[in-house]
């Protein structure tokens, strides 16, 4: 066989970093499933807003970003090639529109313009400007990043078009919010890393279809390594199967919370607009029941509806509205929140 024959040579993954990659991936399924929970009334709302859920998405967004800055530092240790980070910045720009196109129509009043994959591709293009820089000069753009907010900041950069910079003041309602800064600091301090502390030994080469003998793992780190060589399809389908599975299991199973906070604030409406105690309490368990049935639970607890909703929640009250007694009198109409019922989602 000739050497224009020969199969080209690759350069075996690392295994550690595609491991750790998929624990921060397993971290971010935990966190997700444990806000569905609470979504969906399994566990208390406030969860969600507790001090370590929120220590806990920036341990695990900090490990996304420096694992980035690491990678990037390992695929081009000679400086940057451009066609390799091109389409891989094309792809995860793309994953990132495919989440904010998401977002707009599951949660309009909180979509994600600036989440982790939007930080990613800002980030990447960050720290190609460093792939050069000796260490130091790295560490100190890393500083720099997360300085500037502390330095630079005002109310000018709430502005829509400089919010991602993050120097405003005030962050937006939006369900995932990483600016470009500090957060690209993260990412130079993982470049940094890749350059002081090489993987040791150096990844080994293999021709294709053949790989070196690996040492003995355990299923739990094999499990993650593979979890970590397809991150991206995972971190766009996951909650697909994780908040699709929790509606269905409150679908047939509906928590006890969430019901008695329907009722609740059902039972307060009705009350205050009138109606009859009597009338109020059955009328309110009926919209509970019916509520859960048609998977309303989590999404009035939204500021919109999409117009599917709506129509449910327009029927469920139909189905409760029964007449109180034999005099005829509808009991009345049961409102599962104080104020008007949410309005429908624009559609995108």
């Amino acid at each position: 066989m000739t050497a224009a024959a020969l199969p080209r040579p690759h350069v075996a993954r690392v295994e550690w970093l595609d491991g750790a990659r998929g624990a921060a991936l397993a971290a971010m399924a935990v966190y997700h499933f444990v806000w569905d929970l609470a979504a969906f009334g399994y566990l208390d709302p406030a969860t969600t807003t507790s001090e370590g859920m929120h220590e806990a998405s920036h341990l695990i967004a900090s490990a996304f970003l420096a694992i980035v800055g690491y990678s990037l530092g390992l695929a081009h240790p000679q400086g940057l090639r451009a066609g390799p980070f091109a389409r891989r910045l094309a792809t995860v720009a793309g994953a990132a529109a495919l989440v904010t196109f998401a977002s707009f129509y599951f949660a309009p009043g909180e979509a994600i313009t600036m989440g982790v994959l939007h930080c990613i591709v800002l980030s990447s293009l960050v720290a190609a400007a460093f792939l050069r820089a000796p260490p130091f000069a790295i560490l100190a753009g890393a500083a720099l990043a997360f300085a500037l907010p502390l330095a630079v900041s005002g109310p000018a950069f709430d502005a829509p078009a400089l919010a991602w910079t993050g120097l405003g003041t005030t962050p937006p309602a939006t369900l995932d919010w990483r600016p470009l800064l500090p957060w690209c600091g993260v990412t130079l301090l993982g470049l940094a890393a890749a350059r002081l502390l090489p993987p040791r030994p150096a990844p080994s080469v293999y021709v294709h279809g053949v790989r070196p003998p690996a040492a003995p793992s355990s299923r739990v780190s094999h499990g993650l390594g593979t979890l970590g060589r397809h991150s991206l399809a995972f971190y766009l389908l996951h909650q697909v199967f994780l908040y699709g599975g929790v509606a269905l299991a409150a679908h047939a199973l509906p928590p006890d919370a969430s019901l008695r906070a329907v009722r609740r604030t059902c039972i307060a409406a009705c009350a205050k607009s009138g109606g009859p105690q009597d009338a109020c309490v059955s009328g309110c368990k009926c919209f509970a029941r019916e509520a859960a049935r048609r998977g309303l639970l989590a999404a009035m607890n939204r500021t919109a509806l999409t117009p599917e909703q709506s129509a449910q929640f327009d029927a469920a009250l139909a189905v409760c509205r029964k007449p109180a007694g034999d005099d005829g009198v509808n009991a009345p109409a049961p409102n599962p929140a104080p104020g008007p019922k949410p309005s429908p989602k624009p559609s995108p």
